[in-house]
């Protein structure tokens, strides 16, 4: 460590409730460590709001003060999300390098979380945003079940439910959706620029 340097920090939930933003629907969260202290300054949010988390986590310690995966995923899953998938991360010893087909010790992920349907915001916009985010990512079955809900629900209204689910079905053959979560470069797809 060359110095240390004190910073003023606030949660996510004041810094949104300050700036009148009242809506959020994707987190992404990749902080060395702190991403469950961050996500517990985001608690309002995550439950009313967001329908779509991308958390970096650690399953051994590497960083001060750290949390692990078993923390954040404790955490997430109270706040009303299931877990969808993980891209995984090994690292291998020094001695190691040169053998081939040994991948490792897992040592971190990228956690793919979607809102549980009970917990979605009961309304067209957000209903409609978190089918398109398991579409996004591949996960056609939970998107039928999200749009069923919402048709049940009386979110979505018989034309509505019918235009969205023929849609659904004409590209349904063959569907992985947009991103491959295996895929390392995840942040250079376009619309995930800043």
């Amino acid at each position: 460590m060359v110095r240390t340097e004190n910073v003023s920090a606030d949660k996510l939930d004041n810094v949104l409730k300050d700036s009148n933003m009242k809506e959020l629907d994707y987190i992404k969260i990749d902080t060395q460590g702190s991403e469950k202290h961050i996500l517990e300054g985001a608690r309002n949010i995550c439950r009313e709001s967001v329908l779509c988390l991308e958390i970096e986590s650690f399953f051994l310690d590497a960083y001060q003060n750290q949390s692990v995966f078993s923390d954040v995923d404790a955490l997430v899953r109270e706040l009303g999300f299931y877990l969808f998938d993980l891209r995984k991360y090994y690292w291998r010893r020094n001695f190691v390098d040169n053998i081939r087909g040994y991948k490792g010790q897992l040592i971190f992920c990228d956690a793919l979380y979607l809102k549980k349907i009970e917990k979605i915001p009961l309304s067209l916009p957000k209903y409609l945003k978190t089918i398109s985010f398991c579409l996004l990512y591949g996960y056609f079955d939970y998107a039928l079940e999200i749009l069923n809900s919402g048709f049940e629900q009386s979110i979505l209204n018989n034309e509505q439910y019918n235009i969205i689910m023929n849609s659904l079905i004409k590209c349904s053959t063959g569907f992985q959706g947009i991103i491959n979560y295996d895929d390392k470069t995840i942040g250079n797809y376009p619309w995930f620029s800043k």
